[in-house]
């Protein structure tokens, strides 16, 4: 039988073939249905017999035939049971941890229902079991005590009666749950069941975690660098590329690793091990020799590749680390080495898995586990990142992404130019909530030969501190810039007026043309700077565009046109050449085509000569 043709029970064989054969055991097959009874998908069940691991795996059918995963459910997915939820609403229901617990209920002629295994509760659609009375059977451990605060969390928000089962006089084994407790009692019924003791309201404990301030004892902070690096916290080192943020972490790396001086204070470093995570430079070409040149003990440096993960096909296969998801391997990794002190993320948005690095919640989201784990494992994690091109203001605002990235540092280091010296570069505070008001640093890149003569390049800081505020390097960096710029920018401003001239454009059309012009489009925004350039939406949705306008021509766009405008526009033809390159399409879509219709033929108010 092929694979598209497969029963249910023959599919789930030869999708677990390969545990089958390591000595596993079939139990059970689940069957997840909607409420009228369709299925949607199944949980495949096993159990090794000599060691009593569980392998457990959902199967669903899509169009080739059965495969190992479950399809998207944006709404939450479907409890276990869910049509006999359906065939008798407002009932009582017992929640347990898993669908053979639901199963050996459901067996008494009891309604039962469950999301899945201890971690599922937060997934799980609990909207059918809105209002009713709800009875919790939690497995015998911390994950049942877990499972049952997150099913309870969910549940009282739909005016649900929750009661959790007290499993502490069931005499059950450690991890025993209801089908356990029924096998020690066969001859139990349902009113047995409904007659077993429940956690009194008050012993509940509270699904919140809180500590009281008078319990506590105060704590000195921990440092790694003192005054600068915390240990137990997290630190951000932003800069532009090229200015030696990486070179900065493998000289910390170094001082780290051997127990070496920090830079102009001197004090001693307490010796450790670092664990980096680089997203752009290779381990052996570039981490490497640049850990040599630093005189680093590489004996204590490991290197963060990837993570293994099982797939949906049961194989094992490697996949980059994700901070929204990674965080337990994270800390495997640092359980496993001695010492670990330091843990270098560079950059940071490169492990955000899908996480939308300019929203603050989701940043705040996923980088709150990553200071917890910090905490827990007393080490400094120092996230490097880049620097946007927004000039001016707070230093802190340049940061790429969201500003949750630095709010959620206690610390945050800058990599900038030293205004008066090309060739040195300035390591500066930009904020520092948990010490003092440190002083700056400097330091030169330097070439430096290693083994076999490999090229690299090491930091060498100067023995001095620097008073240079963070915004005060920026704000010398944006004037260089402008300086720098001055000729190129007053070229793309005559280019950006003649564009704009006869009205607006859309900038993927203006990006087309400065390309096709050999304009750098960096040069060209910050012309749009200058000019006051307005860019405004037009459309909605997958159709929306975005065009510019210069400032006078927005205003003649919101304002009825004075007699001599009408006049001169009535009798002029093209007022410049870059309108005929302009995309007919992205005026249509842009709805500019009244101001550009002579020239791209479209339907507008110069599609006639003269005809208004």
């Amino acid at each position: 039988m092929s694979a598209a043709t497969d029963t249910p029970q023959q599919a789930a064989r030869r999708l677990a073939a390969g545990a089958i054969s390591d000595g596993f055991e079939p139990q059970a097959l689940h069957k997840y249905t909607d409420a009228a009874g369709d299925v949607l998908f199944f949980r495949i069940r096993l159990k090794h017999p000599g060691t009593d691991k569980k392998w457990i795996r959902p199967m669903h059918l899509n169009g080739a035939g059965y495969v190992l995963s479950e399809p998207a459910f944006p709404n939450g997915k479907p409890l276990y049971r869910l049509q006999d939820l359906a065939a008798r609403p407002g009932a009582p229901v017992f929640v347990t941890e898993g669908e053979n617990c639901a199963d050996a209920l459901a067996k008494l002629g009891m309604l039962a229902t469950t999301s899945g295994g201890s971690t599922s509760a937060e997934a799980a659609d609990w909207t059918p079991l809105a209002g009713r009375e709800v009875t919790i059977w939690p497995d015998n451990d911390k994950s049942g005590e877990h499972y049952a605060l997150a099913v309870t969390a969910a549940l009282e928000p739909l005016g649900c009666v929750v009661r959790v089962l007290d499993v502490e006089p069931l005499d059950l084994p450690p991890e025993g749950d209801a089908v356990d407790w029924l096998a020690a009692n066969p001859d139990a019924s349902a009113a047995d069941v409904l007659a077993l003791p429940v956690v009194a309201e008050q012993a509940r404990p509270l699904p919140t975690v809180s500590r009281c301030l008078a319990d506590l004892t105060p704590e000195r902070v921990r440092w790694l660098w003192p005054g600068r690096i915390a240990k137990g916290k997290v630190t951000m080192l932003a800069g532009h590329p090229g200015l030696g943020k990486s070179q900065i972490t493998a000289s910390l790396a170094a001082i780290v690793t051997t127990g070496g001086q920090w830079p102009v204070d001197r004090h001693r470093a307490e010796r450790g091990a670092v664990v980096i995570l680089s997203a752009e430079d290779d381990a052996a070409d570039t981490i490497l020799p640049r850990m040599l040149a630093a005189g680093a003990d590489t004996r204590r440096i490991h290197v963060l590749d990837a993570v293994r993960v099982v797939a949906a096909n049961g194989e094992t296969c490697e996949r980059t680390f994700d901070l929204t998801r990674d965080i337990g391997a994270l800390a495997a990794l640092l359980d496993s080495i001695e010492g670990a002190a330091l843990v270098v993320i560079d950059p940071v948005t490169a492990y955000m898995g899908g996480v939308d690095s300019h929203r603050n919640a989701e940043v705040r989201g996923m980088l709150a586990p990553l200071s917890d784990m910090a905490a827990r494992y007393g080490v400094a994690v120092l996230g490097v990142s880049h620097l946007n091109k927004s000039g001016g203001g707070d230093a802190l605002m340049r940061v790429t992404g969201s500003l949750a990235f630095v709010a959620a540092a206690r610390a945050a280091w800058l990599v900038a130019k030293d205004p008066g010296d090309a060739a040195r570069r300035l390591f500066l505070p930009m904020k520092n909530n948990i010490g003092p008001d440190a002083a700056g640093l400097a330091f030169r890149i330097e070439s430096a030969t290693v083994a076999d003569g490999i090229e690299t390049s090491l930091v060498v800081w100067d023995g001095e501190p620097v008073t240079m505020a963070a915004s005060e390097a920026l704000d010398a960096e944006g004037r260089r810039d402008d300086d720098v710029d001055a000729p190129q920018r007053g070229e793309a401003e005559a280019w950006l007026r003649d564009a704009l001239d006869a009205g607006p454009v859309a900038s993927e059309d203006l990006k087309r043309m400065a390309r096709d012009d050999g304009m750098s489009w960096r040069t060209v925004e910050r012309a749009k700077k200058s000019l006051g350039v307005v860019a405004r939406k037009h459309g909605f949705d997958t159709a929306a565009r975005w065009a510019w306008y210069l400032p006078d021509s927005e205003d003649r766009h919101r304002r009825p046109p004075a007699q001599f405008e009408v006049a001169v526009f009535d009798e002029s033809k093209a007022t410049s050449h870059y309108g005929a390159r302009v995309s007919p399409k992205t005026v249509t879509a842009t709805g500019l085509g009244g101001l550009r219709g002579l020239e791209m033929g479209g339907a507008g108010c110069t599609t006639v000569e003269g005809e208004l």
